[in-house]
Parts: C-alpha cells; sequence; structure tokens
C-alpha cells in the first residue's frame, strides 16, 4: 500500500496502510511500523539507483525486490549473531557503495518486528508475477 502510495501520490493508500497496520499490531506499534516502513522506502529510494519492483497489496505473492527486503529485515532482527549479514543484505539490494540509511532504516523496522513475529516469518518465498515498479 505505502508503496502504491509514493507511486501515484494518493493519500488513500496511506491511510489504508495505517488502518491495516493498526489492525495488526495495534494502535501503538502500527503507526511505528508504518512510519519505519517509509522510511525503509526513503532509504532504498535514496541507496538504489535501479527502483524497486513491487506488487500491489491485492496480489498474494511478493516481487523478487520485496524478497530481497524482507531478507534485510529478517537480517536485522537477526543482528544479535552478526552484523556481517545484515550489511551484506543491504549491499544486495543498494546501488551505493556504503548504504547506512538502508541498514538503520531495516534496523528500525527490524527492532518493532522482533516484538511481533518471529524472524523466520520473515521473508518467505513466493510465486513472483508481474510487479509494479517504484522509482
Amino acid at each position: 500500500m505505502l508503496c502504491t502510495g509514493l507511486e501515484h501520490d494518493r493519500l488513500a493508500y496511506w491511510m489504508n496502510a495505517f488502518e491495516a497496520a493498526e489492525e495488526r499490531f495495534g494502535a501503538i506499534d502500527g503507526p511505528l511500523i508504518v512510519s519505519a516502513a517509509i522510511s525503509l522506502l526513503r532509504a532504498l529510494r535514496a541507496e538504489r539507483a535501479c527502483g524497486f519492483g513491487y506488487m500491489s497489496n491485492e496480489c498474494p505473492h511478493i516481487s523478487e525486490d520485496e524478497q530481497d527486503v524482507m531478507k534485510l529485515i529478517r537480517a536485522a532482527c537477526c543482528t544479535q549473531h552478526s552484523e556481517t549479514h545484515l550489511v551484506d543484505a543491504a549491499a544486495q539490494i543498494a546501488t551505493v557503495e556504503t548504504p547506512s540509511r538502508l541498514i538503520a532504516a531495516a534496523r528500525a523496522i527490524g527492532a518493532l518486528c522482533i516484538r511481533h513475529e518471529s524472524p523466520q516469518d520473515f521473508g518467505r518465498s513466493t510465486q513472483q508475477q508481474h510487479p509494479a515498479h517504484l522509482n
């Protein structure tokens, strides 16, 4: 929903994202997760020159780019084991040499995700369809 809101500059998508997050994560963490996701998308736009392919929220599948982001978030959830995995996951996505903004955004959303889900739940493989593209 957030990618579609950014691509089409439509407030309705943003409001739907907040509503969905609040239903799932509550009135406190829901908006925080949306904010963290927005920070992650802004970091992607700043540190990835080739854009970002995504599926609409009606599609039950995720794009390859979305899978890479989920791997990044999973790595951020598991940083107590190794920071190297997070840095490597960010380097796979970014087109800049040092994706510090992407790493920081992943850490922020990863910390929120840890409070609600098991890290293994993030980034499960799904079949790929034709993604939309956010530049």
